[in-house]
Order: C-alpha cells, then sequence, then structure tokens
C-alpha cells in the first residue's frame, strides 16, 4: 500500500480538543490542505 499524506487533509476530534495532520511534503500544502478543510467543514448543529 502506497501512502501519500499530501492527498489527505486534517482530521480533528474536537471532544479530546486533538487536531491531526499527515506529514506533508511542504508548508504551501499544509496551508491549502487546512484552510480547505476549515472553509469547508461540516458542522453539527443545536437545534
Amino acid at each position: 500500500m502506497l501512502i501519500y499524506p499530501d492527498a489527505w487533509y486534517p482530521c480533528s476530534n474536537t471532544c479530546s480538543l486533538v487536531l491531526s495532520l499527515p506529514r506533508y511534503s511542504s508548508r504551501a500544502i499544509l496551508k491549502e490542505r487546512l484552510l480547505s478543510a476549515i472553509t469547508h467543514c461540516e458542522e453539527f448543529g443545536l437545534a
């Protein structure tokens, strides 16, 4: 199995306040993936 972390997005666990980041090959890719995840996140509503 080939692992290519640049294709993955960050993952968070808000219950335990953990942000898991893959080992990206550059800071530019980290910035792009993190900002994309923040912009397009799905959240739970308390209605």
